[in-house]
């Protein structure tokens, strides 16, 4: 008998949500199914999808590519239907509907609750952590971490703050995401805005003097997506930009570093997957760790603003 395929719910098929479809296609042995998909194409109220696929029982898992502002309610709710959840980052809004999502995984075992923070399976940021985790070119002396891009005219629902929580949740939560995965929690930040308050400079500070800096947003005029890292170390640093990872040592030439040829939307959702079939925690992307990138973004951008 042929195994049952793995049928996941896909809600919102914006930029993201299409990126998460080209995974699922490039994986065996599962199946998404949308609002367009024959059984649950008639349903034109958007509200009524949501719970038509919370509560259809051939569906093993949610993966939730909607507003911010969804995610906690339609999460939790998936949770205690049964539902495994992939739920696209920021993990939610406020620290209080994260903790609530939390809870929601922890009373409903058996199920697994990921945030999508997609750069732990980037390439290169994958290199970065080993680097870091095993020293590989010596103590950590500082770090920076850079995302920009123009405003998201293709998400209209990404300007509106009650939606999206705006670039310092929204966007930069990626590199808090990093920062805390490789350092922990910071002793202290100093933060600013930079002409909007959707563009934020502000510095990690931990102990021993390791300054970690983070910058970026959105910008009004025509910035193309860009997102870059560099890491000095007392034996060399690492430099990525425009998807080249170089490392550089002094009276050395720079060298290239090869990058696995990978997507790492499909290397995020196999590991869903496995972790769903399998019963495990997602220990590589925890939730837990997604509540805390929000926690430091928003703390991040209050300082920044002066509230």
């Amino acid at each position: 008998m042929a195994e049952k395929m793995f049928q996941v719910g896909l809600l919102g098929l914006g930029v993201m949500g299409r990126r998460h479809i080209d995974a699922y296609r490039s994986l065996p042995g599962v199946e998404v199914v949308t609002r367009t998909s024959a059984r649950f194409a008639h349903l034109q109220d958007p509200d009524a999808l949501y719970q038509a696929m919370i509560e259809d029982p051939e569906l093993d898992a949610l993966d939730i590519c909607l507003p911010t502002a969804l995610h906690a309610p339609l999460t939790i709710a998936a949770l205690d239907a049964g539902k495994h959840v992939l739920c696209e980052k920021p993990m939610a809004l406020t620290v209080e509907a994260c903790g609530r999502m939390l809870e929601a995984g922890k009373r409903n075992q058996g199920v697994v609750l990921m945030v999508a923070h997609v750069l732990r399976f980037w390439p290169a940021y994958r290199v970065l952590h080993e680097a870091v985790a095993g020293r590989t070119y010596g103590a950590v002396r500082s770090a920076r971490f850079s995302r920009k891009s123009g405003l998201p005219s293709w998400a209209p629902w990404l300007l509106r703050p009650e939606e999206s929580g705006g670039a310092p949740l929204d966007l930069l939560v990626h590199d808090y995401d990093q920062a805390l995965w490789l350092f922990g929690a910071p002793e202290s930040a100093t933060a600013r805005t930079v002409g909007s308050p959707n563009v934020i400079e502000c510095s990690l500070r931990y102990p021993g003097g390791l300054e970690v800096a983070v910058a970026g947003g959105w910008y009004t005029d025509n910035v193309p997506f860009a997102m870059e890292f560099d890491l000095q170390a007392s034996e060399g640093e690492l430099r990525y930009a425009n998807d080249h990872l170089q490392l550089l040592r002094p009276s050395a030439a720079p060298t290239e570093i090869a990058l696995p040829q990978e997507d790492p939307y499909a290397t995020q959702i196999a590991y869903f997957l496995d972790c769903c079939r399998n019963g495990h925690s997602p220990i590589e992307c925890p939730p837990e760790s997604s509540a805390k990138a929000v926690e430091l973004a928003l703390s991040i951008s209050a300082l920044a603003q002066g509230t």
